[in-house]
């Protein structure tokens, strides 16, 4: 299996580490992905196809967890 690596273009990778810089909440979210790949990377072969489940299953959450706590601090912002 090939193992594609996602490359951002500069513009937008300068965008990124500026707003990570300031976030701080968006900065621990991406350090706790940190020990992601190296885990998924021990799955074994014959799972590939399960292993990519489980990354997109993995980025869902991230996604559904940082929505929630938008949404959470905009809800608690307007009480």
């Amino acid at each position: 299996m090939t193992v594609r690596h996602v490359v951002l273009p500069p513009a937008d990778r300068l965008v990124y580490e500026e707003h990570l810089a300031q976030c701080a909440s968006c900065e621990r979210e991406v350090c706790g992905l940190a020990g992601l790949r190296g885990l998924l990377s021990r799955v074994p072969e014959a799972w590939a196809v399960r292993r990519r489940r489980l990354v997109v299953m993995a980025a869902t959450v991230l996604v559904a967890a940082m929505t929630g706590a938008v949404l959470g601090v905009l809800f608690f912002c307007y009480l």
